[in-house]
């Protein structure tokens, strides 16, 4: 089937930093096929110069069987020499440089094993090992904190249960470099300290909230209902129909927000006037100079909505400081227990020679950043670095592809990912990432044709989430 004009884009870019935003069933997985073969046709690169980055195992294997039949169907039979090159490719696929992130950083730990100081015959736990490893380990540390007399310890015992303060440490250990960068980020030395930090963190997104209204689709979605009850009120002066104009007038304002360059304090500043008008008091109309009651009742029920959505962007947290207070002193030593248990869950792999997936990432990440002679001769090894499912990685990924791609001599970076399709913040994905990066590509190309579903599916799918404003937060 021939490529799509969005497709023979995304095959052909040259440039150097690339972001694919990709739609669910929009052929993504051809497109990195296709491109890497492109990349060697057009003498971009070999295979061996080319490193592609999947989310499973099992995408690897797809993707490698994909080349094979590409490369297999690029074997002429009348030309001798090029049938032995695309043979000789496609028997090389399957030792290729196609995996998933966990499998590329447990290759750099291996290979580069005695200057991370471990054995390079290290085991992965995952699944049912890793949660019995950590059931274990949480178990044992609290139990042996309390019997040493671990002050935060039992601190945290007496507020909370046994059972509450193991299933914390067990979410806290499966995000355990989130929660560390987080905690080293925020951390402050009393419970007042750290509660009034809170305090400064939330009143700075209430600022960036209500500065970035205009970017919120119910404000246009307003506009546009509002303006379907013009001509329906005959008297100018109608308390409804003067409410209508000066909604529509503040909306409009919130909207031109959007667009302008001041900065958030300014934007803030402006959006809150026009906000607060809009949670004002309605009056009374004269429901005999409205068309119809119908009509009336309808936009009474717009305008109730227009009121509620601007009372919940001004909405300030709820302080009750006594609480606040309490809730920062838990804080504090959950962090303490977590540290300690975190030690004792380190020491634990260590003893058996094992890593699991945080470990791979965070040993890989160090190996890069800390030893700038393994970085380059890593960097330089590959031509073009492909990641798929950039939606649900997170900044630490990110940054061992950034240090590749940005050293010297390093790799092109090609990104595919759909904000939308980002499902694994359990797993401490982080969808901000995708959107970051696609700030920094030199281009980005979208995949916006979906080949799997029917018309009439996809149109009422992009009706409801256009109309709920449900993925504001990723547009």
């Amino acid at each position: 089937m021939k490529r799509t004009a969005q497709q023979e884009a995304a095959v052909s870019t040259r440039a150097a930093r690339v972001c694919v935003d990709a739609g669910a069933g929009s052929g993504k997985t051809r497109v990195l096929v296709e491109r890497v073969v492109q990349l060697i046709e057009s003498g971009q690169a070999e295979l061996e110069e080319i490193v592609a980055i999947t989310f499973t195992d099992k995408a690897a294997e797809e993707m490698r069987a994909r080349l094979k039949r590409a490369f297999r169907a690029r074997a002429p039979q009348e030309d001798a020499e090029e049938l032995s090159r695309w043979r000789d490719r496609e028997r090389r696929v399957e030792h290729a440089r196609i995996s998933t992130i966990h499998t590329f950083c447990a290759g750099l730990l291996r290979e580069h094993a005695l200057r991370c100081g471990r054995d390079p015959d290290f085991a992965i736990i995952s699944g049912a090992e890793k949660a019995l490893l950590l059931q274990e380990t949480i178990r044992s540390g609290l139990l042996g904190l309390l019997e040493h007399g671990h002050a935060p310890a039992f601190r945290l015992m007496t507020e909370l249960s046994l059972k509450k303060v193991s299933d914390y440490l067990k979410y806290l250990l499966g995000r355990k470099a989130l929660v560390e960068r987080v905690c080293g980020a925020h951390h402050r030395d009393t419970p007042e300290a750290l509660a009034a930090h809170w305090r400064d963190v939330a009143a700075g997104a209430r600022e960036t909230r209500i500065a970035d209204a205009g970017k919120n689709p119910a404000v246009k979605r307003y506009i546009e209902k509002l303006l379907g009850f013009a001509g329906e009120c005959s008297d100018a002066d109608d308390a409804r129909e003067g409410l209508r104009a000066t909604m529509l007038e503040a909306l409009a304002a919130v909207l031109d927000s959007a667009e302008s360059n001041a900065d958030t304090q300014t934007r803030h500043a402006s959006n809150a006037a026009a906000l607060e008008t809009l949670a004002g008091k309605f009056g009374r109309a004269k429901k005999s100079a409205w068309a119809s009651a119908e009509g009336l009742e309808e936009l009474k029920k717009v305008q109730s909505a227009v009121r509620e959505f601007a009372k919940a962007l001004l909405a300030g947290p709820r302080i009750d400081p006594a609480l606040e207070t309490l809730s920062a002193a838990c804080t504090l030593d959950l962090w303490a227990v977590y540290q300690e248990v975190s030690r004792a869950y380190c020491e634990a792999k260590g003893r058996a020679n094992e890593l699991d997936f945080d470990d791979l990432i965070q040993g890989a990440h160090a190996l890069l950043r800390d030893s700038p002679e393994i970085r380059k001769r890593c960097a330089e090894g590959m031509k073009h670095l492909l990641m798929d499912e950039f939606q649900d990685t997170d900044i630490v990924q990110l940054e061992i592809a950034r240090m590749l791609a940005d050293h010297p001599g390093g790799p092109n970076l090609f990104i595919v990912g759909d904000a939308k399709q980002s499902i694994y913040l359990f797993r401490g994905a982080e969808v901000e990432v995708f959107l970051q990066e696609r700030t920094q590509a030199d281009e980005v190309l979208a995949l916006d044709q979906n080949f799997r579903a029917l018309p009439n599916v996809l149109n009422f799918v992009n009706d409801f989430f256009a109309r709920s404003g449900l993925l504001a937060g990723v547009e």
